[in-house]
């Protein structure tokens, strides 16, 4: 029995990922023409397919045609992905073909008919970061890394790798190669409740009825299963407004067109289709292997002046617009710092949490409404030290982390405000844009009060813990706190130093 849920839960999540994917047809500049679930046409990577109206550029600047997706859902995180695993028949259910030869064959046999395929293999199963196969997915977008597997110094560490997966296939390094510049793995993909509250608020998005949480039944998952047993497995967008017209599931989309869209990303994850959504977007992936910065010296050098150019050139001058953050905190303060409330602009904010996405409207002069917003504690760190800090536990509670990397790494900070967001510190914790605005404004408030001004001191030293539109609204509100120096957290880092210096305020290159 255990084997028979597990295999319909894997079955439900090819499902939701479909219609995830379906939903892109009704995107503001999608690129994507037509959306396939469980196709005839490419061996093995069937589960589903994205077909663009033309050539999407991948990270090399390749052009990419078709994505094709194959998705492994598990029940537990007993097992993971490694170099080993790649070639084993097991790890796919098999008995004759790895994941590794499944992929060959599906670049094969679509070469003929297009060079533009690109294959996705999905899993919930993570990669342990002592296999070597962790060093060779990119961050960026979960490519191979094909310059450090196939570098050609005699004491390559991959070297062997190279050998073992290449006689595999029973192919040269050449065709190993080629094979491998067509596959993304994504790791640790979301849970299926996660995705299925990913799905609902792109269902109101496309104009789709959403998800009815603590239903028994889920009337997209049948409706994909009866479409495919009439014999149909490829959908344009009429056709999927269609269909959900005939089944009561369309609802259309009260979206306001009038108000231009903006992104401005650092990361894929969440955010690798933003292109379809946003009529204009910073996009600073390039800058960065997953969430850690390619070069330290990227952040003054490349971010800041990018940010700059792109608020002051291409935002501000459209007066309103609603802003789509995928990015580092810094990268969300800084486009704060550039907004400030001097620049007239109205924004509003779309804000993804814990419970799903939500819009953030407020007007640039709202008043505080609430009291008790934060538990403020002055923390003496090192009497030699003239800077201040400042840590917002919001999400998560931050400050012991933050405080022992202070005492290790920045003798010139000598007191610390540690800011404890009021009632109860978690995910949810900020409600609202207005909440958010309120927040920023104490927190200004507090330093400004409590931090002293002499020529010998340095900039304020900020962390935090806190979603990025409030991270965001304390960014338009810093202009009056002098110099600021940011610092990012590195989630995926194995190091034991946790934080990295990153955007110096106001920008010193422009």
């Amino acid at each position: 029995m255990k084997g028979i849920s597990a295999r319909q839960q894997g079955d439900t999540y090819q499902e939701r990922a479909f219609w995830l994917y379906a939903c892109r047809l009704f995107r503001r500049h999608t690129t994507v023409a037509k959306v396939g679930y469980e196709i005839t046409d490419v061996p093995h990577f069937d589960d589903v397919a994205v077909i663009y109206s033309e050539p999407i550029l991948n990270v090399r600047g390749e052009p990419i045609s078709a994505d094709y997706y194959q998705f492994r859902w598990h029940s537990d995180q007993a097992g993971s992905l490694t170099c080993d695993a790649m070639i084993d028949p097991s790890f796919m259910n098999s008995q004759r073909t790895s994941l590794l030869q499944r992929l060959h064959e599906a670049v094969t046999t679509t070469t003929t008919r297009s060079q533009c395929g690109r294959f996705t293999f999905v899993t919930t199963w993570g990669v342990p970061q002592s296999d070597a196969l962790a060093k060779l997915i990119s961050g960026r977008d979960n490519e191979i890394r094909l310059d450090t597997l196939f570098d050609s110094g005699s004491a390559s560490r991959f070297k062997k790798l190279r050998q073992k997966w290449s006689a595999h296939l029973d192919v040269d390094e050449v065709e190993l190669r080629r094979t491998l510049a067509c596959l993304r793995l994504y790791v640790n993909s979301p849970s299926l409740d996660a995705l299925t509250r990913r799905l609902s608020d792109d269902l109101v998005t496309a104009g789709l009825r959403p998800i009815e949480y603590g239903k028994r039944s889920h009337p997209y998952e049948s409706l994909i299963r009866r479409l495919h047993a009439e014999g149909r497995s490829i959908f344009s967008m009429t056709d999927i407004q269609s269909i959900c017209e005939q089944e009561e599931l369309w609802v259309g989309t009260d979206i306001d067109h009038d108000t231009p869209l903006v992104g401005i990303r650092s990361f894929l994850r969440f955010a690798e289709h933003m292109e379809d959504e946003v009529d204009h977007m910073l996009d600073l992936v390039g800058l960065f292997d997953g969430r850690q910065i390619e070069a330290e010296e990227h952040w003054n050098a490349e971010v800041g002046p990018r940010i700059h150019e792109f608020i002051t050139g291409t935002v501000a001058p459209l007066g309103r617009f609603r802003l789509q953050l995928s990015a580092h905190s810094s990268i969300a303060f800084a486009a704060g710092y550039e907004l400030d409330p001097k620049s007239g602009v109205t924004i509003s904010l779309l804000q993804n949490s814990a419970g799903g996405s939500s819009v953030w409207e407020l007007s640039a002069t709202s008043a505080a409404h609430r009291e008790n917003l934060w538990k403020v504690s002055e923390l003496d760190i090192n009497q030699e030290g003239c800077d201040v800090g400042i840590v917002l536990s919001v999400t998560h509670n931050a400050c012991t982390e933050v405080l022992d990397y202070v005492q290790g790494h920045l003798p010139q900070v000598g007191r610390m405000l540690v800011f404890t967001v009021q009632p109860d510190v978690g995910p949810t914790s900020v409600t609202d844009g207005y909440h958010a605005w309120d927040l920023a404004r104490e927190v200004v408030s507090v330093v400004r009060e409590k931090r002293p001004q002499h020529a010998a001191m340095g900039p304020l030293h900020v962390f935090g813990a806190a979603p990025n539109g409030l991270i965001f609204f304390l960014g338009r509100l810093a202009r009056s706190l002098g110099p600021i120096q940011l610092y990012e957290h590195e989630f995926e880092s194995d190091q034991p130093v946790r934080y990295r210096q990153s955007l110096s305020l106001p920008p010193t290159t422009i």
